[in-house]
């Protein structure tokens, strides 16, 4: 499942999209872009979750993903960590726009870098995360970071 759905694949009933948070959305875009093309921009964020508090620091899908293929060459995968950039750049044609065009996607999930998940007593740290948007149930700019 990707980031994002193709407006073009929503239909005219907005009633299927799920209920986002609006200024969480807004920012989202303000800070990565209303495509996700801000490629060099983060933000730290700390995210509410039945799973407990997440927190780390936003990026684009673009950033995350160059991340992970990175992770799997790093680890000797170098045929995978192909294949991931590859499936990047066709995620990148398919939601690519003209200027001044909407975005052809409404972002479905929150792409986290240096992240941990804090539950309790307990903490986990991980390098890269993926947060459905629509289990968030608050938020705040404030990055939290795991004690060592």
């Amino acid at each position: 499942m990707t980031d994002a759905e193709p407006i073009s694949q929503q239909g005219a009933d907005e009633t299927a999209r799920p209920a986002l948070d609006i200024h969480l959305e807004i920012l989202l875009g303000v800070v990565l872009g209303s495509n996700d093309e801000s490629h060099d921009s983060r933000m730290g964020i700390s995210l509410v979750t039945a799973a407990g508090v997440i927190s780390g620091t936003v990026v684009t899908r673009k950033t995350w993903h160059l991340r992970q293929a990175d992770r799997l060459e790093e680890a000797g995968a170098t045929n995978i960590a192909e294949g991931f950039r590859m499936s990047e750049d066709m995620l990148d044609e398919r939601f690519k726009k003209d200027e001044g065009e909407p975005p052809k996607f409404h972002r479905m999930y929150i792409n986290l870098i240096d992240a941990v998940i804090i539950n309790g007593e307990s903490t986990r740290t991980f390098d890269s995360l993926r947060i459905d948007m629509r289990k968030i149930i608050g938020w705040d700019l404030a990055q939290m970071r795991a004690e060592g």
